[in-house]
This record gives structure tokens, C-alpha cells and sequence, in this order.
């Protein structure tokens, strides 16, 4: 067994051994390459062999390569890239106001119909409405009959009252019967109140659809028994669409104060279509919880474009703001998550400049130019964590990256 072991522990050596001079060795052809003799050819070195001093051999640094691309300060609109839901700007959960038995539906109330305003939705059972209503009238009719009674009753009081030959009035406003002729006036105002109610309770009977709208929910199927305040259906408008956004105090730094001068488009990512929207409107309040700022944009009309814009969609929202001066636009790969971004010098070394993202359109990245920078800049596209600050590198002509034509805009 101690032999095998042997075996075991000299391979190992063997093996270790061999791994470390193959590091060595691409650690040699790596230096060799960026680390390179010149040429002596026509260089006034003496050739070997000629008896004469041979002077020192000057190396020449060939540097890491490396892709830059030319920016200079311009003028670009703020552009902020949020997440929202479409959702109708009226939904409403309809309710019955009335008890009883479920008599009807519609054939147009099901789920994802359109339907109009005033359109019959559920039908309730009226028998006994229509029995409280007719039984309103009847007392509005004795109430009116009792307050005649009384007015007439009232006259005879008082004819009796002025032939009794008894001077002044009389002690109490009981003998001319005003206080009962009040009262009947009352009865009757209370009567037809109640008959008001009772034909409001019959008509409650009958339940349309408040606004146009589509049948998102049905609650009901015919022989139900509701009650008053049960669900009947969810109706959402297609009138207006509405997309709720949050937006932090950054962001709205870059829009601006007026945000109804911001151009705003809604994308549809799954769908592959993009919407036209309305203006911002700010709800001036701020969520207790994220500390973010609600504002919204509409669509009009959502359900006649193509294709159409229904609740629910989640959308990409682009809002451009008002042109900010003095940004650089760089590739997204430019700067490091370290918020660094690195610019190659006129002798092509580097250097680390801070910079943090103020916004992004597709796959650049704004950021403020510097105040103490000669430009334009050459800046690392795709930098990486070797990168140190004064290391040489070699950005070749046809390594050399032209900026992404953008028209900026022209002062501000």
C-alpha cells in the first residue's frame, strides 16, 4: 500500500510541476508580445560582428488594444424610460339596490362584450315593488283627501268662531284648526316621499350599464336570489385608457416643472406595438410608502386602434423632457458599475473619470461632461477590471469607434 502512495505523491509533484511551467510560458509569449525589441534594420545599430560598441536595445510598450469612441458636450432632451399598466379610467363594480329573485339577463351581458350606455343588463323579480308603489299612491291619495278635511273643517271653524259674536282671537290656534291643517300638509309631503322611494325601488328593478364599456365580470345567472348592495357586474370604460406611473425626484428634475410640454409613447414590448398618448397630469401627491410621485397619461379611444389597447397591457413608457446641456452620450458599456469611465490621453494611457447615468436611450448612456476636460474625449468602450489608471494601451485606427449618429439639440 506505502508504495502506491508513493506513486501517488510523486505524480502529484509531476503534475504541479508541469502546470507551473505552462504558466510561465504563456506569461512569457503574453510579455513578449506587448513588450517587443525594435527593429534594428536602419536604425544605425552596427551588425554583429563588426568589432564596433553595440548600443542598448530601446523597447517599445505596443499597450493593450483597446476600442474608443469620440465624444464631445451637446445639448440632448431628457429621456426617461418608466413601467406601466393600462387601466380604464372609469371601472365600476355595479351592485343591485333592490332584493329579490333574478328574473332575466341580457344576452349581451357577458364577459368581454361591449356594451352602451343604458344598455339592460339584469332584470329583478317587481312583483312586490310594483305592490309598495301602488300602495305609495293610495296614500298619497288619503293623505291629499285628510288635508282637505281639514282646510274645510278649518273654514267652518272659523265661520262658527265670528258668529259666537266673541271679540279678539281665540285663546288657543287649535279652535281654527291650523296646527291640524300643518300636520296634513306634512302627511301628504311624507306621502309622496314615499311613493318617490317606492317607484325609484321599482325602477331599481332594472339594472343598466352606466357608461360604454366591456363586461370585464359577471356575478349573476338568472334565477339568483340578490340582496341590496350584492355584486351584479364589473364594467370598465372604453372611452379613456389611463397608465399610472412613479416617477422619483430625479426623474422629474429632468422632465421639468411643466410636465405637460413632455412627449410621452407607450410601447407594448410582447405585442411589438407602440401607442400615441396624451399629455402628463400630475396627481401632486406622493406615495407614503415608495416616496415616488404619481403621475398618469392617457389613451382616447384605446379599443378602436389596431391593435387595440385593452386593460391590463403592461407598457414601456419613453417621456422626453426638456433638452439638458452639456451631457456626453456614450455607449451603455462605457461606464463600469463602479461609475467609472475611462478616457485614453494623447500619449495612450488611461485615465479614470466618476460619472454616474442621468438617463439612457436604447444602448447609450447620458452623462455630464466634465468642466476640466479638453475635448473631445476618447473614451474606453468596453473597459474591464484590469484597467488602471496611467496603463498604456493601443487604440489602433481601425479600433477607433465613431459616435452613434444622433442629431443633439441645438442650444438652450
Amino acid at each position: 500500500m506505502r508504495p502506491l502512495n508513493d506513486i501517488r505523491q510523486r505524480f502529484s509533484t509531476i503534475l504541479k510541476t508541469l502546470v507551473f511551467l505552462t504558466m510561465v510560458i504563456v506569461c512569457s509569449a503574453i510579455a513578449s508580445y506587448y513588450f517587443l525589441p525594435e527593429d534594428t534594420a536602419g536604425s544605425g545599430v552596427p551588425p554583429a560582428g563588426s568589432g564596433l560598441p553595440t548600443p542598448p536595445v530601446k523597447t517599445k510598450v505596443r499597450g493593450v488594444p483597446v476600442t474608443v469612441v469620440a465624444a464631445s458636450p451637446s445639448a440632448y432632451p431628457a429621456r426617461i424610460t418608466v413601467y406601466g399598466q393600462a387601466q380604464a379610467l372609469w371601472q365600476t363594480t355595479v351592485k343591485s339596490q333592490v332584493n329579490g329573485r333574478v328574473d332575466w339577463i341580457s344576452p349581451a351581458f357577458r364577459k368581454g362584450r361591449l356594451i352602451n350606455k343604458g344598455g339592460a343588463l339584469v332584470r329583478i323579480n317587481d312583483s312586490q315593488y310594483r305592490a309598495n308603489l301602488a300602495q305609495a299612491d293610495q296614500a298619497v291619495s288619503s293623505a291629499g283627501l285628510d288635508l282637505l278635511k281639514e282646510k274645510q273643517e278649518a273654514r267652518q271653524a272659523k265661520i262658527n268662531w265670528e258668529a259666537s259674536g266673541l271679540s279678539g282671537h281665540p285663546g288657543s290656534p287649535l279652535v281654527l284648526r291650523g296646527p291640524q291643517i300643518e300636520l296634513a300638509k306634512k302627511a301628504v309631503a311624507t306621502a309622496r316621499a314615499n311613493r318617490e322611494a317606492a317607484a325609484v325601488d321599482l325602477s331599481d328593478c332594472r339594472i343598466f350599464a352606466p357608461f360604454d364599456g366591456v363586461v370585464t365580470d359577471r356575478l349573476v345567472s338568472p334565477g339568483d336570489t340578490v340582496s341590496a348592495g350584492d355584486p351584479i357586474a364589473v364594467i370598465a370604460g372604453t372611452h379613456t385608457m389611463e397608465v399610472s406611473l412613479s416617477l422619483d425626484a430625479a426623474q422629474l428634475a429632468l422632465l421639468g416643472r411643466t410636465l405637460t410640454d413632455a412627449r410621452v409613447s407607450l410601447r407594448d414590448e410582447a405585442a411589438g406595438v407602440a401607442y400615441a398618448a396624451g399629455k402628463l397630469r400630475d396627481s401632486r401627491t406622493i406615495d407614503p410608502e415608495t416616496r415616488l410621485r404619481k403621475i398618469f397619461c392617457s389613451v382616447e379611444a384605446p379599443l378602436s386602434l389596431d391593435p387595440p389597447l385593452l386593460p391590463g397591457t403592461f407598457l414601456t413608457v419613453d417621456i422626453s423632457g426638456k433638452p439638458k446641456t452639456n451631457l456626453l452620450r456614450l455607449p451603455v458599456s462605457a461606464l463600469t458599475r463602479q461609475g467609472l469611465v475611462w478616457t485614453v490621453t494623447r500619449e495612450n494611457t488611461l485615465v479614470a473619470m466618476s460619472a454616474s447615468a442621468l438617463f439612457y436611450e436604447g444602448d447609450h448612456v447620458f452623462v455630464e461632461a466634465p468642466a476640466d476636460k479638453v475635448f473631445p474625449l476618447n473614451i474606453a468602450v468596453a473597459p474591464n477590471e484590469a484597467f488602471v489608471t496611467g496603463m498604456k494601451v493601443r487604440p489602433s485606427a481601425d479600433t477607433v469607434a465613431q459616435a452613434a449618429s444622433v442629431t443633439p439639440v441645438q442650444g438652450t
